[in-house]
C-alpha cells in the first residue's frame, strides 16, 4: 500500500530529482512544494477520470425554494468532486435525469432537479492512498510531477513532458474503463432493433 510521502516520491522521480522526502512535515524545499500542490493535484486527477474507487451513491438533501424554473432544489454534498447523474428510481435502462450544478448566495453550490427525492451518484473526494487504485496513483504521480518541476528542477521542459504523460495516463484510464464492465445499454436502442 502506498503512502502520500512514496506519492511525493514517484512526482520527484518522475522529473529526476535526486532528493527523496522522508515525512510529509519535512523541512525541504521538496516537501513544502509537494505539501503546497499534492491537494490540488489529488482532487484535479478525481475529477479527471470517474475513478471506480471514488464512485459515491448518495441522498441528496431536499433545501426547497428551487428557481430557473426547475422543480427541486438539493445540497451539493460537501466531499463530492464531480457529480456524475441523478439516479434513476424507475431502474436500468431509463433516459439520463437532467439537472444542473448552480450558486446560491445564501448556500453556495446546490443541484437543481425536476426529479423528486433525488440520490446522486458522484465521484468523491477520497484522500485514503490506501483505497486508491494504481492507475490512478499512476496519473497522480505525473500530474503532480507537472507541478513540481519548475519548483524544483527550474524546467519548463520537464514541466510540459511531465503534463503530457499525465494527460496520457487519463486517457489509458478511459481505454480501459471501456473494457471493464458491461454497458448499459438501451433495450430499444437502434443496434438491438436493427439485429431483431
Amino acid at each position: 500500500m502506498a503512502s502520500v510521502v512514496e506519492v511525493w516520491n514517484l512526482a520527484l522521480s518522475h522529473i529526476g530529482a535526486q532528493a527523496e522526502i522522508a515525512s510529509e512535515t519535512e523541512n525541504s524545499n521538496e516537501a513544502a512544494a509537494a505539501r503546497l500542490s499534492y491537494p490540488a493535484a489529488r482532487d484535479l486527477t478525481l475529477r479527471a477520470f470517474p475513478w471506480n474507487f471514488a464512485k459515491k451513491v448518495g441522498a441528496l438533501a431536499d433545501m426547497g425554494t428551487p428557481f430557473d424554473s426547475w422543480g427541486f432544489r438539493y445540497r451539493y454534498p460537501t466531499d463530492c468532486m464531480f457529480a456524475r447523474y441523478i439516479v434513476n428510481g424507475a431502474g436500468r435502462n431509463q433516459p439520463p435525469i437532467p439537472f444542473e450544478i448552480a450558486w446560491d448566495e445564501a448556500d453556495g453550490r446546490v443541484i437543481l432537479s425536476d426529479e423528486s427525492g433525488a440520490s446522486l451518484a458522484y465521484t468523491a473526494q477520497v484522500t485514503s492512498v490506501g483505497a486508491w487504485e494504481d492507475q490512478f496513483i499512476d496519473a497522480l504521480s505525473w500530474l503532480l510531477a507537472s507541478r513540481l518541476a519548475y519548483a524544483i528542477t527550474r524546467s519548463a521542459k520537464i514541466r510540459t513532458e511531465t503534463l503530457q504523460i499525465y494527460q496520457q495516463t487519463i486517457r489509458a484510464a478511459w481505454a480501459s474503463g471501456l473494457n471493464e464492465g458491461e454497458p448499459d445499454v438501451a433495450l430499444d436502442a437502434a443496434s438491438i432493433r436493427a439485429r431483431v
